[in-house]
């Protein structure tokens, strides 16, 4: 195969992951209290329930991840936005 195939694959910009509309705050918002609730409680269900922490160790645990997971909840968003639209491509077709 020549070089400027493989040049062409990997060095081609992705237009799925570029974003289709302007950033809208309140997406932005919602992504972020989805992700900051989720974790919170899924996390303290596990750490009390499954591994043994005490309450207080398991809130002061999820307290500490509340700021991680600010950071991380818009390009989770942004990911989830991506793979919704990737899913919409291929519809599901009764038997």
């Amino acid at each position: 195969m020549p070089k400027a195939f493989f040049d062409s694959l990997l060095f081609r910009e992705i237009p799925e992951l570029k974003p289709k509309a302007p950033f809208c705050i309140r997406n932005a918002a919602a992504d972020t209290f989805a992700m900051v609730v989720f974790c919170f409680v899924t996390g303290m269900l596990i750490e009390v329930l499954v591994s043994g922490m005490t309450f207080e160790q398991s809130l002061a645990s999820r307290l500490l991840s509340i700021p991680v997971n600010i950071a991380i909840a818009w390009p989770y968003g942004v990911f989830r936005d991506w793979a919704l639209r990737q899913a919409r491509k291929y519809p599901v077709r009764a038997p």
